[in-house]
């Protein structure tokens, strides 16, 4: 049974291969996603179904059909001594095109056990991309039998029903994946010990640290402790949090912090071969002097130096080519699908928060892990609530009505807040910080789960959907 499930697969993903040729790769080599072993209080998830569905929907299976089948292709040209190459495809279809429908009946009906949905709307996808008539014939004729062995039986509402579920459990293994460790980010030697305190909060902290654990693993930990008890609504949570941050800022005093933020902001600046560069596709609406676009080029050839250090080089190509354009009617920064929108004044700082919205949207599932983890962490799996309860008195400035976001002891309440797509401010707000290194010093210092936790994941490479 397993060698014809996974014959199936592959003809599947050569049949994909060949009608894929008007699909961005890039958007389709998403991998299933390892998980790390801590478990975070889970919260109902709603804000992630949309991202989770765009993640595991069509892209998640055809991406790792399409691993299946050069996985194979590589291991039939080891076989004969020869170096790993592309199979003929054109070649292979006559022997491909017939077993594939020979087989349907009795390989979708062992599918339909499983979220089918998601199978169903790879196949009509293809056949949408599909420009040779037979491909499109026998790959019809799957989704047809596919529909029709999937509903016989069923509720009318079972794909829905199977996909919701799916979705679900992906998203916690999302969640728990953010409780692995920063601890790798900061110094491994020449690390100061940590002092000891008189407060009795601390040391109950300290106490619970395990005593062989590195200088590094010990910080990582008590970050992650302040800034979950701060997000607590129990005001006996909040002051051992407030005690814990305290004694971590006074810390973080010594000079190991400058060295640190000279690493991170410069970790991958000598990386070269990047397949896009920000700046090189700008657009320039009506009105927009020659003083204003020299002006903003060099503004975005700084915010790109900025990310280019701090952001991991195969994660910035994993991302679409981002586009610019300057609008001087535009009532502000802003970022959708691969366009940033700009003003002619736009600072740095606004420029790497949008790209920040970028990466996060587009930088895989270890980008969305880290946001809505951070989130659902902090807020002690709570629902989102309207941000003018955070904020009654407005402290931190107006929102707009119906504003929701998640109470997690951020910087600022807006950090806290998720839109209707899953997008967040996590990682556009900790990515701007980065353009004045003074305020990333003290963005360390007052909220370090935070910024260690986006830079765990703007430093590693992608999360693939396959190995």
């Amino acid at each position: 049974m397993k060698t014809t499930r996974r014959s199936f697969a592959f003809a599947l993903a050569t049949l994909v291969a060949l009608s894929a040729t008007n699909v961005d790769a890039r958007r389709y080599r998403r991998p299933v996603a390892k998980v790390g072993p801590n478990v975070v209080r889970q919260s109902s998830l709603t804000t992630l179904r949309q991202r989770i569905n765009l993640e595991l929907g069509t892209d998640r299976i055809v991406a790792h059909v399409q691993h299946i089948g050069r996985r194979k292709a590589s291991l039939a040209f080891a076989k004969t001594g020869g170096k790993p190459q592309r199979l003929d495809l054109q070649r292979l279809l006559p022997q491909i095109a017939a077993p594939l429908q020979r087989r349907v009946t009795h390989e979708l009906a062992k599918l339909s056990q499983k979220p089918a949905a998601t199978w169903l709307n790879s196949l009509q996808k293809t056949i949408t991309h599909t420009q040779n008539a037979e491909l499109r014939t026998a790959l019809t004729a799957c989704a047809n039998e596919m529909e029709r062995l999937g509903s016989a039986g069923r509720p009318a509402d079972w794909q829905a029903q199977e996909q919701a579920r799916f979705e679900k459990r992906f998203a916690r293994k999302l969640l728990r994946h953010q409780s692995g460790s920063t601890a790798w980010l900061l110094p491994q030697e020449g690390l100061p010990a940590l002092p000891a305190s008189t407060n009795p909060q601390v040391v109950a902290e300290l106490k619970k640290l395990p005593p062989r654990a590195s200088n590094a693993m010990k910080v990582a930990r008590l970050e992650r402790v302040a800034a979950t008890l701060l997000g607590s609504a129990k005001a006996k949570d909040q002051r051992r949090g407030k005690a814990v941050r305290s004694y971590l800022a006074s810390y973080k005093r010594d000079s190991w912090v400058d060295a640190f933020l000279d690493k991170q902001l410069s970790r991958f600046s000598k990386e070269t071969g990047m397949p896009w560069k920000l700046g090189d596709n700008v657009s320039w609406q009506y009105g927009v002097s020659a003083a204003d676009k020299r002006v903003m080029r060099q503004r975005l050839t700084k915010a790109w130096s900025i990310a280019r250090g701090a952001v991991h080089p195969d994660l910035l190509a994993w991302t679409l080519a981002v586009k610019v354009e300057v609008d001087p009617n535009a009532s502000g920064a802003s970022h959708q699908g691969d366009t940033i929108r700009l003003r002619p004044d736009s600072s740095v700082k606004d420029i790497l928060h949008e790209l920040g919205h970028h990466i996060e949207d587009y930088g895989g599932l270890r980008t969305i892990a880290g946001a809505h983890g951070i989130l659902d962490r902090r807020a002690f799996g709570g629902a989102m609530k309207p941000i003018t309860e955070i904020d009654p008195t407005g402290t931190f400035g107006s929102y707009a009505p119906g504003t929701l976001a998640h109470a997690g002891a951020f910087e600022r309440p807006y950090m806290g807040k998720v839109y209707q797509n899953g997008s967040t401010e996590v990682m556009s707000v900790a990515l701007e910080k980065l353009a004045d290194r003074q305020a990333a010093k003290q963005f360390f210092k007052r909220d370090g789960d935070h910024f260690l936790q986006m830079l765990n994941a703007m430093q590693r490479k992608p999360w693939p959907m396959v190995d």
